[in-house]
């Protein structure tokens, strides 16, 4: 999906914005979406265990909190889609290994309900019968209105330097 950017006084209608959300973060704290409007957002979403594509989203997002560590505007998000088998040890440990930073890298996590409104709004989701997943291979950019500028496909090598081209873009028109 190519970015489309706009202006103030621009017809917003047709661009995604992802709903709002309240949801727990790593420490156990409330965190919710489009409330803050100080943070431009790069999220993807997860399932435990981290098998198929989620270790390379997760070392990428990894390397964006080394990018973007003293960055104040840039916020990191990962979605923790729940699954079934899931457990309290295989979320410790995706934290320990990936070195997830409070404050920078929030990783996010919330019932099979709280996240299905949530990925609703996503472009690039399927459905499987009634139930709506995620893609779990995407990285997805939000402005700090909420809205979806982008959405990286992480098996193209060059997605991930469009993204820190819109994320400076982002950051200009702000």
């Amino acid at each position: 999906m190519e970015p489309e950017w706009i202006i103030p006084g621009d017809d917003i209608n047709g661009f995604n914005r992802v709903q709002d959300y309240s949801l727990q973060d790593q420490n156990n704290h409330s965190f919710s979406g489009n409330e803050d409007t100080l943070h431009i957002r790069i999220a993807h979403f997860f399932k435990l265990p981290c098998q198929g594509p989620c270790p390379v989203l997760s070392r990428t997002m990894l390397d964006l909190q080394e990018h973007y560590g003293n960055d104040p505007e840039v916020q990191l998000l990962s979605f923790a889609y729940p699954e079934k088998d899931s457990t309290s040890t295989g979320w410790d440990n995706y934290l320990q290994r990936y070195k997830t930073r409070s404050g920078k890298w929030y990783v996010l996590r919330g019932t099979e309900e709280d996240m299905t409104g949530l990925i609703q709004a996503m472009p690039e989701m399927y459905s499987a019968g009634k139930e709506v997943i995620p893609s779990f291979e995407n990285l997805y950019l939000l402005d700090k209105h909420g809205f979806i500028r982008g959405i990286y496909p992480m098996d193209n090598p060059t997605e991930l330097e469009n993204l820190y081209l819109d994320v400076n873009i982002q950051k200009k028109a702000h």
